[in-house]
Parts: C-alpha cells; sequence; structure tokens
C-alpha cells in the first residue's frame, strides 16, 4: 500500500506543478494536502491483499487517473474528507525500524520491518526473546472505526484466513539514468509514505540538501481524520492562511525518523533524523 500511496503522491506532485512553488508556501501545503486527501482515501477503501480482493492497480498507477483525481481541487479553499471518496467504485505509536545501507559496490538496501504498536502484541515466544507483532490491527476490524494510527479502512481490508493486511511501509530506492540516486525510508504508522514523498519532493524537485529535507517540518493528512497534522514549529502564519481556507489543524509530536542516503557525482551523503530520536548515519 505504501508504494502506491507514493506513486500517486509523486505524480499528484507533478500534476500539481508543486515543484513550481516555495516548499513552505501555503499555496504548495494546500496542494499536497488536497493530494493526500484524495490518495488516503484509495488506500483506505480500495487497497487490500491482491489475493482476496480485486485492486485496480493499472489504473491506481496511471499518471492520466491520478490527474483526474486532482482536477477538482479548489486554490483556496479545502475540500472536505467526507465529500471525498475512492477514485474507482467498488462494488462491495509507530514501532517501525528503518535503515538504509549502501555498499563499497554500491548495492543499496531500504528496510523497514516493524512491531507496529509499542511491544508490538506484547507477546513473547518463550527463550528466544523475540517479540510478536500487532500487525492485526492494520486490517479493518470494523467497518467505520478507526484503528489505533486513527485509518479508517474499508471491507476490502476485512480478516479472513491467509489474508495479508495492509501497510504504510515504504522502503525506497530511487536509480535516475541506472545510477543510484538515494535510499531512504521511515517508520511512523501511516506517516511513513507521507514522510518518504516530502524527502524525496524536497531533493528531486525542489533541489533542497539531504540535511534540509531531513530537518524541514512535516505535515501529513490521510483522509480520516479531516484534519492536516503537522509539527510544533509549522509556521503560525502558514497555520493561520491554512484555517482560513477551511483545513482543520492539529499539532502532534514529531513525524516520522527518516534514515537516508543520497548519491551525487559519486559521493555519498547519510542523513539521520536524531532531532526526532532517530538513530545515527554515516557514509564512506
Amino acid at each position: 500500500a505504501g508504494g502506491v500511496v507514493l506513486r500517486q503522491v509523486l505524480a499528484a506532485a507533478e500534476t500539481l506543478g508543486l515543484d513550481k512553488l516555495e516548499w513552505d508556501s501555503v499555496e504548495r501545503i494546500h496542494l499536497y494536502v488536497e493530494a493526500l486527501r484524495r490518495t488516503y482515501a484509495d488506500r483506505n477503501q480500495l487497497i487490500g491483499d491482491p489475493d482476496f480482493i480485486k485492486i485496480p492497480m493499472e489504473k491506481l498507477l496511471n499518471v492520466d487517473y491520478v490527474a483526474d483525481r486532482m482536477a477538482d481541487i479548489k486554490a483556496n479553499e479545502a475540500s472536505l474528507s467526507s465529500k471525498v471518496g475512492a477514485g474507482v467504485e467498488r462494488k462491495e505509536s509507530e514501532q517501525t525500524t528503518h535503515f538504509s545501507i549502501v555498499d563499497e559496490s554500491g548495492m543499496a538496501v531500504a528496510n523497514t520491518y516493524t512491531l507496529n504498536g509499542s511491544f508490538g502484541a506484547k507477546v513473547q515466544i518463550p527463550g528466544t526473546g523475540v517479540t510478536l507483532n500487532n500487525e492485526m490491527d492494520d486490517f479493518t476490524a470494523k467497518v467505520g472505526s478507526p484503528n489505533m494510527f486513527g485509518l479508517i479502512q474499508g471491507p476490502q481490508n476485512s480478516i479472513a484466513p491467509g489474508k495479508r493486511m495492509l501497510s504504510s511501509m515504504s522502503p525506497t530506492i530511487v536509480v535516475k539514468d541506472g545510477k543510484l540516486r538515494a535510499v531512504l525510508g521511515s517508520p511512523g504508522g501511516p506517516t511513513i509514505t507521507t514522510t518518504v514523498a516530502q524527502i524525496l519532493l524536497q531533493i528531486l524537485d525542489h533541489g533542497r540538501s539531504l540535511e534540509d529535507a531531513v530537518a524541514a517540518t512535516r505535515i501529513h493528512h490521510q483522509w480520516l481524520p479531516d484534519a492536516i497534522w503537522h509539527e510544533a514549529d509549522l509556521s503560525p502564519s502558514t497555520a493561520l492562511a491554512l484555517g482560513k481556507m477551511g483545513h482543520a489543524l492539529k499539532e502532534r509530536d514529531r513525524i516520522g525518523h527518516a534514515n537516508c542516503i543520497e548519491v551525487q557525482e559519486g559521493k555519498l551523503r547519510a542523513v539521520a533524523d536524531v532531532e526526532r530520536n532517530g538513530g545515527k548515519a554515516a557514509a564512506y
């Protein structure tokens, strides 16, 4: 699911011309949030285990489809998530870890793994020290009710034997002209994909350094609850302007713990989200 969301967000950014707007501008944040609103509506209502449901994957990944989804966005007015459904009609805490590695041969690994909630299921396998996750929370246990991350998902993600639940994990490797450009990922539940998207958009479209991209203020929207979640250092004037457009805003703790590596002119640069209690990074 994370990969589909990330691809849609990046396609929406291109469709809406977000690269032509200042990163911290109210206009860009508004359009970015509206893209997230529509993308997460698709994610929460259309995606599940492909062994159990038919996912309109070809359509969801089509740039023209994404452009159509963005067409009703108003420049100065927030949409209502209650009025924004999935784009395809259907007939029916954040305890994750990510590490990025590039070896001396240029081989890259982006690895994201999770316990889901704090201490997972709070059960350990005797004699192993292995803690079991509580990833079952990523299923739709009850349609219309939020999970621990506030996600409200559709019946396509309901619990069934042998079925895999949705996940937001988005380990990402970027290649340009056949050469490695970046390796990145993050913990953070549903904020994982938006964390990765915000860093990618900055380094690829806005020419920002990886250090600035990782340190930048982050925001998140996931369709429902219908609010922009933002870090405390969001500019008050930006928050006020977004509020006047009709966006609801809620402050929260730091979003994500990204660990990233980029390659430019054959040189590696590694940056970890240390200010958000992330790990360390080193590049040689």
